[in-house]
């Protein structure tokens, strides 16, 4: 966590460029199992979002540089800023923000776009953009869990092994549970030096 990486001033702005660019509802990427099943985005997913460019205001260009100097990825990588609204028991249930693509079989165009995996997102910088009475914390729900077969590249025996899990994904029990604190931001990577996704990089929107 980064206390005070924006200003109150800051803050304020990017919420209001979210309100001028228009809030839809938010909408993630489905593993095969829930395309088959016929699930709905709202049935995992309830907040709303916004994309916001660096063309749209010259303090997205500016807070851009500034999450590349933490992160020490070149802002060239960087994705626009998606801003989400989570109003009062919205949530998003644990998920991943890499692709694990062997639970997205079938999925050709997904395969392209990731470029076989080796396109994905290597980091994740979450900004807090207000304070809240209560909920609204970023749960990480395998946090303490070991890394299985840290050496291998990858492969059935990296999901599961002693003292490691899957969680439930609609619960916010347990792990490491981040409040909400108006201009701070957390970061954390989701992959490992050897380029394999990190399992326990496991996140859900409480």
């Amino acid at each position: 966590e980064v206390r005070e990486f924006l200003s109150g001033e800051e803050t304020e702005e990017v919420m209001r460029l979210g309100e001028e660019q228009g809030l839809h509802a938010s909408e993630g990427v489905m593993q095969s199992r829930d395309v088959e099943a016929g699930t709905k985005h709202n049935q995992f997913r309830t907040s709303k979002q916004a994309w916001l460019g660096n063309s749209l205001s010259p303090l997205i260009a500016t807070l851009d540089l500034r999450v590349s100097d933490l992160t020490r990825v070149p802002a060239s990588h960087n994705e626009q800023v998606q801003l989400l609204r989570y109003g009062e028991g919205q949530y998003y249930h644990a998920h991943m923000d890499w692709t694990e693509l062997e639970l997205y079989d079938n999925q050709k165009e997904l395969w392209i776009s990731s470029h076989f995996g080796f396109q994905d997102r290597l980091a994740t910088v979450f900004w807090y953009l207000n304070d809240v009475e209560e909920g609204g914390e970023t749960s990480f729900p395998k946090h303490g869990q070991p890394i299985c077969e840290p050496a291998s590249r990858g492969g059935e025996r990296t999901r599961l092994c002693p003292g490691a899990f899957d969680p439930d994904m609609k619960s916010c029990d347990g792990g490491l549970r981040v409040p909400p604190r108006k201009g701070s931001v957390i970061l954390w990577y989701n992959f490992h030096p050897s380029g394999r996704g990190d399992r326990n990089s496991l996140h859900a929107g409480c």
